[in-house]
């Protein structure tokens, strides 16, 4: 989130006018050292204050110095100097105020917090303060402290775009999007080219998929500020969503050439030439993610899918290992019971059953990964194998009645008549009150007059 602080040339400038101290009679050299401040020269602006102004007691000059060590980063003397002009002229509230944004600046947050609030204790309508202390409030996320200043500036001065912008921003941040809108809205009627706000509506719209409207704001942004990649990523990334992929690649492909180190963009790039059904072209960017960002799982899933699309059955078994090595224990198993289909379709069953294991190894009791195992071990004729195999899915799933039925085949495929008989007659018997079951009911019926004649 953006944090708006007013930086040294303007605290000068904002002293300068705010100051009721009278010039005294170095006003030559006053003047010198003000204008060096506004130059940007501090150093040079403090030897001047220094040495027509030793004493520094005038509540101006140690104002104006402290503003200048301030723009050295010289926290110890800035502090000094500000703080010094706060106790001369203890009623000045721009010295206070300019003494609290050093702080903040600085990192003594709390401290800084505390004198906008007794800022806002003796002048209930100095906005700045307001608006400083919410920029606080919201960034330790006390949002309902931020609304509440923010909402006060917009009772005292309801043109202040910022004060909408933050409105918006801390209404997101407690998950009331909708809310959110019309002051987003309202900032960019104020200040229509506000990009921020720009960036923050098109997220809310986008992920409530109005993607027309996120489109348009991201168009917006993408067109005031042309160099920033993100934009035309986000671009391509509603044209995407409307699956207009051609024009989606045109906008990431232009964010990629402006920053060439973001796996997202390339990723991104991989799933429009996937919908495009160029697949060579889908694989090469796949593999740029994946070789920017090894460890994210989602660019190796659309690799695989483009390599299934391909008819490369080794390089996405291949990639499937690879995503392995980044998955934990069992998330693991559900990619080695993809590999052991995708054996079990060339055949190559021994692989197959080695991969199944793997799977039940992690999740053992994984009843599509048994079921899978079952079913290759039944093909292959294995059928003591397939018989345990479909008894632990039972176990998972009595009410999978059907597998009684696949029992009874692999029985009777090895010649156990009896032990076929008594799985049949036990789906039977457990369908008997079953509707549904009533032709699958006929078939079993059928099958053991067969056993009898």
């Amino acid at each position: 989130m953006i944090r708006y602080i007013f930086f040294p040339l303007m605290s000068i400038a904002f002293g300068l006018i705010a100051s009721a101290c009278p010039i005294d009679s170095a006003g030559g050299a006053f003047q010198k050292g003000m204008s060096l401040s506004a130059e940007g020269k501090y150093a040079e602006a403090i030897e001047v204050f220094r040495s027509r102004h030793a004493d520094t007691l005038l509540a101006n000059v140690s104002h104006l110095m402290g503003l200048a060590y301030s723009g050295l980063n010289d926290f110890e003397n800035a502090s000094a100097c500000l703080r010094r002009a706060c106790a001369v002229d203890s009623l000045n509230t721009s010295y206070r105020y300019q003494y609290a944004l050093f702080l903040a600046r600085s990192g003594s947050v709390e401290e800084a917090k505390s004198m906008y609030v007794q800022i806002l204790s003796s002048d209930s309508t100095y906005l700045p303060a307001y608006f400083q202390l919410g920029i606080i409030f919201n960034e330790q996320k006390q949002y309902e402290k931020a609304r509440d200043c923010f909402s006060s500036i917009l009772t005292l001065n309801s043109r202040d775009y910022l004060a909408y912008y933050y409105m918006g921003t801390t209404l997101i941040a407690t998950g009331q999007k909708d809310s959110a809108i019309g002051y987003l809205q309202t900032t960019l009627r104020l200040n229509g080219g506000f990009v921020p706000a720009m960036n923050v509506l098109a997220s809310v719209y986008y992920s409530q998929k109005e993607y027309p409207e996120a489109l348009r704001l991201y168009q917006q942004a993408s067109a005031l500020r042309p160099s920033a990649a993100d934009f035309h990523y986000k671009t391509g990334l509603c044209l995407h969503q409307l699956k207009q992929y051609q024009q989606a690649v045109i906008n990431v492909k232009a964010a990629a050439s402006l920053d060439t180190s973001e796996a997202s963009y390339y990723a991104e790039l991989g799933y429009c030439y996937y919908y495009l059904e160029q697949y060579d072209s889908s694989i090469q960017y796949s593999l740029k993610a994946i070789a920017l960002d090894d460890d994210n799982l989602s660019y190796y899933s659309n690799l695989v899918l483009a390599y299934q699309k391909a008819d490369s059955t080794e390089r996405v078994i291949a990639t499937f290992r690879k995503m392995i090595a980044l998955y934990h224990t069992e998330d693991a198993a559900d990619l080695y019971r993809q590999i052991g289909s995708l054996f079990s379709s060339r055949s190559q069953n021994t692989e197959a059953i080695e991969a199944y294991q793997k799977a039940l190894a992690l999740r053992p009791m994984a009843p599509e990964i048994l079921l899978s195992l079952a079913a290759l071990y039944h093909a292959q004729k294995q059928y003591a194998e397939a018989i345990a195999a479909y008894r632990q899915v039972l176990v998972v799933r009595p009410n999978f009645l059907q597998l009684l039925l696949n029992i009874g085949e692999c029985y009777q495929l090895s010649k156990n008549v009896a032990a076929a008989h008594k799985s049949y007659e036990e789906f039977l018997r457990l369908t008997a009150s079953d509707p549904t079951a009533k032709e699958t009911r006929n078939w079993v019926k059928n099958r053991l007059e067969h056993f009898e004649k």
